[in-house]
């Protein structure tokens, strides 16, 4: 009786799971077409196994000026995206370029620019 129990609780566990992921996943298009009505979106990713990752949205208008960014940063399905004020109305050419510019960002957000 006992393995049943541990059974239907690992299954209950991994469907919670799936279920978060699929809300993380709705997150990401929800934010993504927004910010893809007001022109090019691009996305900077940086991808972690067992450590903190971060994915960033950014938005830009034909002078490659961010417009609007959002940062997703986490380990679990927990993280959403949140604006990232930080980021809007500079130009990515010289910030991407810029040491200074870029070491006031954590590493996460670094290897996404």
């Amino acid at each position: 009786m006992n393995i049943w129990f541990i059974s239907i609780l690992i299954g209950l566990v991994f469907l919670l799971l799936i279920l978060l992921g699929f809300l993380q996943l709705q997150n990401f298009v929800k934010v993504f077409r927004l910010m893809s009505k007001n022109g090019k979106v691009l996305i900077g990713k940086n991808p972690k196994k067992i450590h903190a990752g971060s994915l960033l949205l950014l938005n830009i208008d034909q002078d490659a000026y961010i417009q609007n960014a959002s940062l997703m940063k986490g380990v679990t399905v927990f993280a959403r995206f949140k604006r990232f004020k930080k980021l809007e109305n500079k130009s990515l050419p010289i910030l991407a370029s810029s040491y200074y510019e870029l070491q006031q960002f954590d590493p996460l957000t670094r290897e996404c620019i």
